[in-house]
């Protein structure tokens, strides 16, 4: 699950238009940013994952009507994107860099290969201290069966220096923090209010804890969120 929905991709883009733009997603999941752009804005998306199956899986889920305008690639290397120099116009990225340690060869290629004026566009976790999260968030990262070395944690200026090393002109943040609180308890409520058959069908599936465990992880995540453990930003960073 992506926190917030349609709403939050809309949050992503406000004050850009993605109309007709060349867009490309990294850490593209299931498609549905992509297929929201393209459906919405008439947008020309690629989308990038490094999980063989989730490109089989999100290319298999493309709807006919999308398929001139969505795609789906593996990403191989964070040092090299496959697209030519100063060739598109806007490179997002929805939760997912606070998995990448050392983010400067992927930050250098997203310059490259955006156009002269293009924009860069991240929301990501992060924390209030460099290198460290709370206890708290380390316990969500064990109910959700990650181990703590997967996240890395970034503070928001830490995060701005490494845009700007990397050749980014103009970089502008926004505390997203609240507002993805609300959206972590809302998945806490909907969760809680599945139907008795609904849960046992997905403990069958995932695991015989899944349902209490993904509750238990989302109210971690909200917590954290709401005493400023776990930050949220957005970063809207331009080449000049």
């Amino acid at each position: 699950m992506s926190e917030g929905g349609e709403n939050a991709i809309e949050k992503l883009f406000h004050g850009i238009d993605p109309t007709n733009k060349r867009i490309v997603n990294i850490g593209s999941g299931l498609g549905g940013v992509g297929q929201y752009l393209a459906r919405t804005y008439n947008a020309r998306i690629t989308g990038l994952e490094i999980n063989p199956w989730m490109v089989e899986e999100s290319t298999r889920r493309i709807p006919d009507n999308l398929k001139t305008l969505v795609d789906f690639a593996l990403l191989t290397d964070n040092a090299s994107l496959p697209f030519a120099s100063a060739s598109l116009d806007i490179v997002c990225s929805k939760g997912v860099f606070a998995h990448i340690k050392n983010k400067e060869p992927l930050f250098s290629e997203v310059h490259r290969v955006l156009k002269p004026g293009g924009i860069f566009l991240i929301n990501d976790w992060l924390s209030p201290l460099q290198e460290t999260w709370s206890d708290r968030v380390k316990k969500m990262v064990e109910l959700d069966g990650l181990t703590e070395i997967i996240m890395f944690a970034q503070t928001p200026e830490r995060y701005v220096q490494i845009l700007q090393d990397t050749n980014f002109s103009t970089v502008k943040t926004t505390d997203q923090t609240q507002e993805y609180s609300l959206c972590n308890r809302e998945i806490v409520e909907k969760l809680a209010t599945l139907t008795a058959d609904k849960k046992n069908e997905l403990n069958h599936i995932f695991g015989p804890s899944f349902v209490q465990n993904a509750i238990d992880g989302y109210t971690l995540i909200a917590q954290a969120q709401e005493q400023r453990e776990l930050l949220v930003y957005k970063f809207i960073a331009y080449k000049s």
